[in-house]
């Protein structure tokens, strides 16, 4: 693990690792419809109150 992360520090590739390069970066949840962000707000308060499966069933279901 060390030994791949100082080589990718160095810019040296591993042939191995090459077709699984993983992209991170920012996200944003603008792209998102304005029924999934109601369902993650429903989700939420659910959670809040403790009411714990109708949060998972609330988030799960869209």
């Amino acid at each position: 693990m060390f030994n791949k992360l100082i080589n990718l520090i160095k810019g040296k590739s591993d042939p191995a690792t090459e077709a699984v390069r993983i992209p991170f970066g920012r996200y944003s949840d603008n792209n998102k419809s304005v029924a999934k962000g109601n369902r993650w707000t429903e989700a939420d308060n659910l959670f809040k109150d403790k009411k714990y499966i109708e949060s998972i069933t609330a988030f799960l279901i869209i």
